[in-house]
């Protein structure tokens, strides 16, 4: 698959396993890659946009742990765990200050430490964010679904045995918008990871995903919190994407001091996928203002 052809791969070990990590680009500022969790990779979420960003900036994009290239790994992938492995990797490449691009789960992480490190962030954009969902029946069905007994083992060993059961869970969970080479790239991708998952006897359901879908004093949510992101925040949703309420991201941005929200139609969660040249230019646009 000629994804990531214009990059370089790295490894570092950390205290709790291996990070695989990419590179591209040599000049401008630097721009760090964060993708999502369950089926993603830094592979799935921005192969495609990654060499268009390059262009402008110096991009790092890391395989968060126990996805991707990032095995083994012993610390579980709590946001905790998540905040600490980008701190170390942000001092492995020996960079002070830096602009976050997250997906899903890595937007959430991105908006978490954002608000709690201000000083090391230039500028946020989160692309359908995990951790800013109001919809009460979500939080609550989700929830109850990942933490049936057994369920999410089951589910990562039915997705790494069957592939057609990846590309049925993506069309329902409308990942995509309506390219269909695209779509198979995906779904073959995320059998990868499903495969690599089951290999390693862990599951595709990451412990930040118990975190954010629940209703209890435990709930990791960042709309209470919209007000101390205080960088300039960009929040990007895609016309087709339904992992997040539309009405809560549109509130989480009028929140933040410096927040936007902006829809790009005709694409699904995996938005960088679906029409990379688009997001490309929404990506560099703000992140190059000054």
């Amino acid at each position: 698959m000629d994804v990531f052809e214009e990059t370089s791969a790295h490894d570092v070990d950390l205290p709790a396993g291996r990070i695989r990590y990419y590179h591209a680009g040599h000049e401008g500022p630097p721009v760090i890659l964060l993708h999502g969790g369950v089926l993603d990779s830094s592979e799935l979420a921005f192969g495609k946009v990654m060499p268009l960003l390059a262009q402008r900036f110096r991009v790092y994009a890391l395989d968060w742990p126990m996805h991707g290239h990032s095995w083994p790994w012993t610390d579980g992938t709590s946001e905790a765990t998540l905040c600490d492995v980008l701190d170390r990797m942000l001092r492995v490449w020996d960079l002070d200050r830096v602009s976050l691009v997250g997906m899903s789960q890595g937007g959430g992480i991105a908006a978490r430490f954002a608000i709690d490190y201000p000083e090391r962030i230039d500028r946020v954009v989160a692309i359908g964010p995990v951790g800013f969902e109001d919809r009460w029946w979500v939080l609550f069905l989700v929830g109850r679904v990942v933490r049936l007994p057994g369920v999410p083992r089951l589910v990562t060993r039915m997705l790494a045995r069957f592939p057609r059961l990846v590309d049925i869970a993506m069309r329902v969970a409308r990942m995509h918008g309506e390219e269909e080479a695209s779509f198979r790239e995906s779904v073959a991708i995320g059998h990868d990871q499903a495969r690599m998952a089951a290999r390693n006897g862990a599951t595709i359901v990451d412990d930040y995903l118990y975190q954010t879908y629940t209703r209890d004093h435990s709930c990791v949510s960042y709309l209470p919190e919209a007000d101390r992101l205080t960088v300039p925040a960009l929040i990007v949703q895609g016309s087709r994407d339904l992992s997040t309420s539309r009405r809560a991201l549109i509130r989480a941005a009028a929140a933040m001091p410096n927040g936007t929200y902006r829809r790009v139609m005709g694409v699904g969660h995996l938005s960088c996928r679906d029409d990379p040249e688009t997001m490309a230019a929404v990506i560099s646009d703000f992140l190059g203002r000054r």
